[in-house]
């Protein structure tokens, strides 16, 4: 399993990065996961991978999810989600992004506690916050549109975070960047 918990910016990105090409791909061939959660990320032969689609469902928009009843983890659930309504890969993103914000804050994104990361990680500014609460937004319509477009918003911001908010402390090296074709 992909170590998680509080990471370096650069290695949770770098993990999310991995998971959202992976989720993206997914949904170009049609497929929701809709179980997105850390649990479910591996890390195999140096990249992150995917797994368990146990309640993978087609990806056409409008379906609600599995015939109205919530299917999934409940941490990870986009409301939309919880609430059993139709859902499509804004949802996934959601997931994608909660686990992204757990890996950098190493706290549960719950909506009750929920702070900034920038306010429990130093280094880490309001523009990385803005991405990250842009994807985990209440209503679909306001996420952004696909996870590419939040992966292409992430690699905008995370080069220009402090480097204390992005190297691995001593001792620990961040994570190999993914082989082509994996």
């Amino acid at each position: 399993r992909v170590p998680f918990g509080r990471l370096p910016l650069d290695e949770a990105y770098e993990i999310v990065r991995q998971v959202g090409e992976a989720v993206h791909a997914a949904h170009e061939a049609g497929i929701l996961h809709r179980d997105l959660k850390p649990s479910n990320i591996f890390w195999v032969d140096g990249g992150a991978k995917v797994i368990d689609f146990g309640m993978a469902a087609d990806l056409q928009a409008g379906l609600p999810s599995a015939l109205g009843v919530a299917t999934g983890t409940v941490r990870y659930m986009a409301p939309e989600q919880l609430m059993g309504a139709a859902v499509d890969g804004r949802a996934d993103l959601y997931a994608l992004a909660t686990i992204f914000y757990e890996m950098l804050t190493g706290r549960h994104a719950d909506a009750g506690t929920y702070r900034p990361a920038s306010e429990l990680v130093a280094g880490v500014d309001l523009s990385l916050d803005l991405v990250v609460e842009r994807a985990r937004q209440q209503r679909p319509e306001e996420r952004h549109p696909d996870v590419a477009t939040f992966l292409a918003e992430l690699a905008q911001v995370v080069p220009a975070q402090p480097a204390s908010a992005r190297s691995a402390p001593a001792g620990r090296a961040p994570p190999a960047p993914a082989r082509p074709g994996t």
